[in-house]
């Protein structure tokens, strides 16, 4: 049985609702909470009145100032500021570890001054699983799959790259 989020009540997995047999499992609030067919189920459960304590920069903002956690269930640890810095911080430390990995420099002219102006080109776009640049919450080693299936060009041989094909 699915329990309501927001009442922490358990609903049945199966109903019937206007003569037809409705499965329930995917719900997240039971029918007293969003009755069926209103989609009024977005932000139902979080009290925009109350207030939360950042971990990140120590301060207490109302719970709208929080993302969402992965399941709904509840918030983030840091207020929506210090997400943002966490995810950057996050996203540059594995493109550094990306680009010491693939040599440190561009293969085709040995450019390596600035972090930012290198990028990965796949080899056989038809293998790429995931795009480099979108994979803030993916661990190293399976960048590093995705690695292996790259170089590292600096974004001016990348474009004659691409512009030759």
């Amino acid at each position: 049985m699915p329990t309501c989020i927001k009442c922490k009540e358990d609903f049945p997995n199966r109903l019937l609702i206007k003569g037809k047999i409705r499965i329930l499992n995917n719900r997240k609030y039971c029918l007293k909470c969003s009755p069926f067919g209103n989609h009024n189920t977005r932000q139902i459960h979080i009290n925009t009145t109350t207030k939360k304590f950042c971990t990140g920069c120590k301060q207490t903002f109302p719970t709208s100032e929080f993302y969402k956690r992965r399941k709904d269930t509840d918030l983030s640890h840091y207020c929506k500021k210090c997400s943002t810095i966490q995810t950057r911080k996050r996203q540059r430390k594995i493109k550094e570890q990306s680009i010491a990995y693939k040599g440190g420099k561009c293969v085709k002219c040995g450019y390596d001054k600035c972090p930012a102006a290198l990028q990965f080109h796949h080899l056989d776009p038809t293998k790429k699983e995931f795009t480099l640049s979108k994979c803030s919450l993916t661990s190293f080693e399976k960048v590093k799959s995705e690695l292996d299936k790259c170089i590292l060009l600096c974004s001016n041989c990348h474009a004659e790259l691409h512009y030759k094909n």
